[in-house]
This record gives C-alpha cells, sequence and structure tokens, in this order.
C-alpha cells in the first residue's frame, strides 16, 4: 500500500545572539594584545587595529553560527574572488591564508599557549567545511558563515577557549565594515554514511590528535584529517564504496597521466595511486605494526576484490574498474574504523560524496527507479520542499510515523540522505519511507539518494530534482484528495461538486513559496504562503479561476490551490500545471 502522511503541528524556536561590527582595518594577530604592542610585518599596533571581542561567554565543545553583512573595500565577508593573502604567525597566533578581505575569527585561553603547528589554508575545500574545529589561537575563516552550497557552518570552541576575536584580511587603509551575529546553536548532523570527503583531507592524519601536524604535506589535524564513515564493521565482512564528485575537477578515479604518493607516517603504510584519486584505510582500536605498501599505479588498481590490511591504504576510486565491475572491499579482522581520503593537497578544492553499502540481508535495498512524487506516485522530478516516496526493502522492521514537528531526520534506526543532507521523515515501513525533500536542494537539478539503517546504506540511486514536480494527493487510483470548500466533504460521486462551487486542491511540489522556508517545519497558520509561480488548474480541459495555490497552512511539504468551478464545466480529469509541468490527473465529479 502506498501511503501519504502529513502533520498539522507548528513550532518555533529562537535563540539568544550577540552581533558586533568589524572594522576594515583590524587584523587578526593583534587578538589579547595589550596596548602599544605593534605587528611589525603589517605595521599596525593596539588597540586601533586590534581585532574585536565578541561579547559572549564560551564553554568548550560549544557550537557557534557565525553569519556577516556587510563590506570592506568593496568585497563582502567571504572576500574578492580570484584574491588570496595570508597573515604570517606571530604573537603565538598561527597563519591564515584566504580570501583577500574575507572575515576571519581566532579563540584564545586566558593564558598564552604554544603556537599551533600550522595555519589552516582556506583557498581550497577547507574553506566549505560545514564544522570547523579550530585550535586555539589557530586563526579560521568565517566568511559569511555559510558554504558555496547554501550549509550553515558551525564553529566549535576548543577547550580552554575564553575569548573570541573577528577581523577582516585587510590592510591599514582598508574601509568598511563587516556586521558579525554570533549565536550559540546546536551541532548539525555530519552524516558518517555517506561521508563528504573534502579535496584537502590526507589518509595519514587517520584518527590522530588535534593538532599533529602531517610533516609531509604540512596538514595538520582536524581541519585536515580524513572523513570517517561510520558503520559496523566485521572482519571478512564485504563492502561496495560507491564514491561520485569531483577534487580539482577531476573523479574519484583520479588524474590520468598523474601519479601521487603520501609515505609512510604514524604507522600507515606508503600509498601510490594517480593525483586526486579516492583512497581508504582501515584502522583497528589500538596501532599496529606498519604493513607493506601498496601501489595502484598499475594493473592493481582494477582488482575486483580489495582485501588491504589494517593501515594499510587502499584505491578506492569510484568503487568500479574501469570495465564497469563493481569492486569488492573486504575487511580485515580487527578493523573497527574506516577512514576517507583524496589524493589531494592543502589547497585543493572540491569533494567526493562517499557511500558504504555492506553485502548482507541487513542493508536496505533502494529501487532504482524507487523515489517518486508522493503526491500521485508519479516518477520524473521532485521538486524541493516537496514530498517524496522511497520504495525498497529493508527499511524498517515496522511502520512508524513521526510522532512531533519539526519532523524526524531519523525514525527508528532509518535515514534519508539527499546528497548530503538528512531529510525529515514523515514515516518508514519495511518496503516505503516518506520524506520531505530539504528546501535547501532549490535551484539543484539533481541529487544521491540513501536509505541508511543501523549504519548500513543502500546503494545510492539518481533522482532528478526540478523547481516544481506538482502532484495530487490520491485517496485511491484516480481518485484525488480534493475537497469542496462549501460542505468541506470529499467530493466523490456520492458527493459530488456544482458549478460555482470552491474546490479544495491538496497537492505537492509546487515549488517555491514566498515566504521564509524550514525543513520539516510546518508552514504558517495565520499568514498565507502563495506560490512564486502562477498555477493553472483545469477539469476536463476546461480552465478553473485560481484564488489562492501555496502552501497549507499548517502542513508540512503540502500545498493546497482553491479553484472555482465555471459554469461551463463538467464531470471530468483534474489537473494542475505551473512552470511548464503538469501533474497526475484525478477524478471530479461535477452535478
Amino acid at each position: 500500500m502506498r501511503v501519504a502522511l502529513f502533520s498539522l503541528v507548528f513550532s518555533v524556536c529562537a535563540l539568544a545572539q550577540v552581533s558586533v561590527s568589524v572594522p576594515g582595518n583590524r587584523v587578526i594577530t593583534l587578538a589579547g594584545q595589550p596596548a602599544g604592542t605593534r605587528s611589525a610585518n603589517n605595521a599596525r599596533s593596539a588597540p586601533a587595529d586590534s581585532p574585536v571581542l565578541v561579547p559572549l561567554a564560551l564553554a568548550a565543545g560549544q557550537a557557534l553560527q557565525i553569519t556577516a553583512t556587510g563590506a570592506v573595500d568593496g568585497y563582502g565577508p567571504d572576500g574578492r574572488l580570484g584574491c588570496n593573502d595570508s597573515f604570517v604567525q606571530e604573537f603565538s597566533v598561527a597563519r591564515v591564508a584566504t580570501a583577500c578581505r574575507a572575515l576571519v575569527g581566532v579563540f584564545l585561553a586566558d593564558t598564552t599557549r604554544p603556537q599551533p603547528a600550522a595555519g589552516v589554508d582556506f583557498t581550497g575545500d577547507a574553506k566549505n567545511h560545514v564544522i570547523l574545529r579550530p585550535l586555539l589561537q589557530q586563526p579560521f575563516l568565517i566568511g559569511g558563515g555559510v558554504t558555496a552550497t547554501g550549509e550553515k557552518k558551525a564553529f566549535v570552541v576548543p577547550a580552554g577557549a575564553t575569548r573570541l576575536y573577528l577581523a577582516p584580511v585587510g590592510n591599514p587603509t582598508s574601509t568598511g565594515e563587516f556586521v558579525a551575529t554570533v549565536r550559540v546553536a546546536t551541532l548539525p548532523e555530519t552524516p558518517g554514511n555517506p561521508v563528504r570527503v573534502s579535496g584537502v583531507s590526507v589518509i595519514n592524519l587517520a584518527a590522530q590528535a588535534a593538532g599533529t601536524l602531517s610533516a609531509n604535506n604540512a596538514r595538520i589535524a582536524p581541519a585536515h584529517a580524513p572523513a570517517q564513515a561510520v558503520l559496523p564493521l566485521t572482519g571478512g565482512q564485504v563492502l561496495r564504496i560507491v564514491a561520485t564528485g569531483t577534487v580539482e575537477t577531476e573523479g574519484p578515479e583520479g588524474r590520468t597521466g598523474c601519479t601521487d604518493s603520501f609515505t609512510a607516517e604514524f604507522s600507515i603504510a606508503r600509498v601510490d595511486t594517480r593525483c586526486r584519486a579516492l583512497v581508504g584505510v582501515f584502522l583497528a582500536d589500538t596501532s599496529r605494526a606498519q604493513p607493506p605498501n601498496l601501489n595502484f599505479t598499475g594493473a592493481t588498481r582494477n582488482t575486483v576484490r580489495v582485501e588491504p590490511l589494517i593501515q594499510q591504504p587502499f584505491l578506492v576510486g569510484s568503487g568500479y574498474t574501469d570495465g564497469g565491475e563493481m569492486k569488492q572491499f573486504v575487511v580485515p579482522a580487527g578493523a573497527t574504523r574506516l577512514y576517507f581520503a583524496s589524493m589531494g593537497s592543502p589547497t585543493t578544492a572540491g569533494f567526493f560524496t562517499v557511500t558504504v553499502s555492506p553485502q548482507g540481508g541487513a542493508t536496505p535495498v533502494l529501487e532504482r527507479t524507487g523515489v517518486v512524487r508522493a503526491a500521485g506516485f508519479q516518477g520524473g522530478p521532485v521538486a524541493a520542499g516537496g514530498i517524496a516516496a522511497a520504495f525498497g526493502s529493508v527499511f524498517a522492521d515496522a511502520t512508524e510515523s513521526a510522532a512531533s514537528v519539526p519532523l524526524p531526520r531519523q525514525i527508528g534506526q532509518t535515514r534519508v540522505y539527499v546528497n548530503l543532507r538528512p531529510a525529515p521523515l514523515y514515516f518508514t515501513s519495511s518496503g516505503q519511507i516518506n520524506f520531505q525533500v530539504p528546501w535547501e536542494m532549490a535551484g539543484e537539478t539533481g541529487a544521491q539518494i540513501v536509505v541508511v539503517r543501523n549504519g548500513a546504506a543502500s546503494l545510492p540511486v539518481p533522482l532528478e530534482l526540478g523547481a516544481a514536480s506538482p502532484g495530487i494527493f490520491l485517496v485511491s487510483d484516480g481518485v484525488g484528495v480534493v475537497v469542496n470548500g462549501a460542505t468541506n466533504q470529499l467530493i466523490t460521486a456520492a458527493a459530488p461538486a456544482r458549478t460555482g462551487d470552491t474546490l479544495v486542491i491538496y497537492a505537492s511540489g509546487l515549488g517555491p513559496v514566498a515566504a521564509e522556508t524550514v525543513s520539516g517545519e510546518p508552514a504558517s497558520s495565520t499568514t498565507l504562503e502563495p506560490t512564486q509561480a502562477p498555477v493553472q488548474a483545469t477539469l476536463g480541459g476546461v480552465v478553473l479561476q485560481v484564488v489562492f495555490a501555496g502552501s497549507a497552512p499548517g502542513f508540512i511539504g503540502v500545498n493546497q490551490v482553491n479553484a472555482v468551478i465555471p459554469a461551463e464545466a463538467r464531470t471530468g480529469r483534474l489537473k494542475l500545471s505551473t512552470r511548464g509541468v503538469d501533474s497526475n490527473e484525478v477524478q471530479v465529479v461535477v452535478q
């Protein structure tokens, strides 16, 4: 049975925050320095050029959201495109490299600690880390506070930090200012499977403590640490690992004609393979003797069954051989953790999305064409904010619905990821999941859908996204959720509509609305939220007068269209159209 569920409950949550003005002439290296201190490298002095102290009490592990507006020398807080700048380490504050005029910050303790072993270069993918865990005295990029894909960044307060300072990467004559808003927030979820693998990550920093420096590559944990896939591992278990995305325009197989290697370090063996390729490594709870090296620059790269040792990096690539055969990666005995990294550099741009799908009967199976619109159950593109239905098997042990709002991102042990975004869930069952396509996917043309249960992920399935994908909810085949506005009754043969009546049509996928939307949260119950694009309703080919089309008040992911039946209309098929896309058709009886 195909099910479409939605909820009427509404909730609002507000958090305290502070805002500060950050003049363009300030410099981060003067953070915490007494009056009269001069920055020899930049010819600036305290307090006239000191960074701005944020008046906020800090606690270790606290997540901060920092957003910024304004301009310095005509450029916003993300800095000047095509221009990079850096400040050398000074006063035990480490070096930072990022776009010119960008907004940066630094955490300090009450007493000066040893300078971090390395600064972080934010000219590559490090600028798009969703969660950043800077060390004390290690400046970090804030920018506008969001990634290139629109995700809000979180900055984690390091242990011992008591102060946060902000400054632009400007010069003594820079003009203008940024206005930065800082608030304590909930740490955003970082998916453990699938995982985002940054182009700046390096495999030999796997499981290393914060502040550990990779001498060979001048990278430091955790900013350049590999991504950990979180799932249960058993010796001898066969994993299917699928990777998508690009690092410096190269896919996970790496750059043809270019080979690279990372030398052995921290008991992790050397690996040789193509530049920018995706590699992995298994670790145990305790370090073992360093194993032999593996070289994937020749025929070994097309090995179907890969059986690495613990601490022996191996090529993952796309997860397929050049001939298109899916590889098998065997978990070594004693392995408890799995990490992934790119064969990149500290300035490499881009990332890979990696999904680990164990072979076995407990792993969810998502049908290749199994993701459709929940309203009407049609294939084709699905719109951000709309409700989708996923079909397959082994999704859950029992049928369970969301019990509260905002909608949960997990029901039981089941999650759905749209790319790397956790989707709000309406209900889960063994063979069907209804979820909201996150509003944050607006503007995207495609996504990978992954169902995860108990850490085990399905193989990803591609989903086409569209600006609109209208669908009318069904009561049964061909009978839609269409209510008579005069009687509040479902229109049926026994309760037909009359000309002049207003049809209230419940649908989904009509696209963006003229209101601020939050994934998983209900539409306003007091203020109408009309669609940004016009919606047409036709009945038997006759155009109806649409008096409202937008979010259904109090519902999540549901649209409501109110349309008046003209005198010439008769019983027929009703459909909605918007942005050049038609919905499914449902029968409407007119007396």
